[in-house]
């Protein structure tokens, strides 16, 4: 087994690891490896970026065991004559350098590659490999589709094939820039159904009451993103002061970061505003943040994870639906146990949709990059005009006796 060596990063983790004759260190975000291999007289000086965050302690006991299979693989290249194909870990990283425009979903569902489940066994190996120190060689259609089947069991196809997207591209770039031979696999099919969110609505005043059933802290929040539309990882981390102009009439909120990458300003409705004024009058703590959790601490940073307000929704939407429930509605209350935070933007979009907003005004206020997305999703109402037509047509006219014609 390797030693480790005093001196540390910055992230507080041991600064190198010698494995062998190689170090593993930090460099940046990343872990990286170098050092020289001696073998029969030859020698080999491996240094790469491993595609490892170097901010997680279990990444350096990964990376310990990259370290020993570059060496295994020298030793199998001089005695055996065996040449290797590169390890993804290697590949994710080479085609991070080589990113032009940085895609924060790209990063992330690297990250959860290399991170995620093992892939899972065959006969020739008899256990589960990380992904990140499988060769490409034995990354077969099989053990992608075997690896997906676990990670995502009952995700939906869309949310499946942008995380196979992803794989596609580090792939193809193995294959197109560091002539790696690569096994293809078959995507996710995704069947594009118009609509299918128009029915995410919520009814006038249900959204109020669920605020005034909900803790205090989960308030604020929940009348943000239902003023807004917002995601919910879009609006947790922000900042009192650098995100919020919090002025009645002129409120406006600034996000500086998007799933596409974009930022931007959008106006906010009195509703959220009055809110977040009684929010900040209440609270005596020091935290910059406007939204804190139970424990009035900020919101942790989980990349490529959900979850955040998960127990504080389940809570207030259930004390709704209870509400509903007694007063006679127990179909609506079936409905409302349905509701998640994305309702949330579905809502905002089919509110302007109702609202006779055009397909450019709903994209830029709720930052959509792909008007395909709106037409598939928020477009299927029929315009005022069509509905007056339809409503008007002689449907339900009773039949009127006929009268006798006496011929002479």
């Amino acid at each position: 087994m390797g030693r480790k060596s005093v001196s540390k990063s910055k992230s507080g983790h041991q600064g190198t690891i010698k494995e062998g004759s190689l170090t593993i260190f930090a460099r940046g975000n990343w872990l990286h490896i170098r050092g020289t291999v001696r073998v029969r007289g030859e020698t080999f000086r491996p240094r790469r970026c491993l595609g490892l965050a170097s901010d997680k302690e279990e990444n350096w006991e990964k990376a310990r065991e990259i370290a020993r299979k570059t060496i295994n693989e020298f030793q199998e290249k001089v005695i055996h004559g065996v040449q290797q194909s590169a390890s993804f870990s290697y590949v994710a990283a080479r085609y991070i350098k080589s990113w032009v425009n940085y895609k924060p979903a790209d990063a992330a569902n690297i990250e959860e590659l290399l991170q995620g489940y093992p892939l899972p066994k065959t006969r020739k190996r008899q256990r589960a490999e990380p992904l990140h120190a499988v060769h490409l060689s034995n990354l077969t259609k099989r053990r992608i589709a075997d690896w997906y089947d676990k990670r995502f069991p009952t995700q939906g196809a869309a949310t499946i094939r942008r995380h196979q997207n992803t794989l596609a591209a580090i792939l193809n770039y193995a294959r197109d820039e560091l002539d790696e031979t690569v096994h293809g696999f078959t995507k996710k099919r995704i069947e594009k159904k118009s609509g299918r969110s128009l029915g995410k609505r919520f009814l006038p005043g249900e959204v109020e009451r669920m605020i005034e059933l909900a803790p205090e802290h989960a308030r604020p929040l929940i009348a943000t993103l239902y003023v807004t539309g917002a995601r919910t990882e879009m609006a947790i981390h922000l900042k009192k002061t650098e995100n919020f102009i919090l002025v009645p009439g002129r409120g406006k909120i600034f996000f500086p970061d998007s799933k596409n990458g974009n930022a931007y300003i959008q106006p906010l409705h009195d509703f959220a505003v009055t809110h977040l004024l009684e929010w900040i009058e209440g609270r005596k703590d020091g935290h910059e943040e406007m939204f804190l959790t139970s424990n009035r601490k900020p919101y942790s940073v989980r990349q490529g994870y959900g979850g955040h307000i998960k127990t504080m929704f389940a809570t207030a939407r259930e004390a709704l639906a209870k509400e509903i429930e007694a007063d006679g509605d127990p179909e609506r209350a079936a409905i409302i146990r349905t509701f998640t935070p994305k309702w949330f933007r579905h809502n905002f979009a089919n509110a302007l949709r109702a609202g006779k907003s055009d397909l450019k005004d709903i994209m830029e206020a709720g930052m959509w990059k792909s008007p395909q997305v709106i037409m598939e999703h928020y477009m299927g109402e029929a315009p005022d005009r069509v509905s007056e037509q339809v409503r008007n047509l002689p449907f339900g006219t009773k039949l009127t006796q006929r009268k006798k014609v006496i011929r002479k």
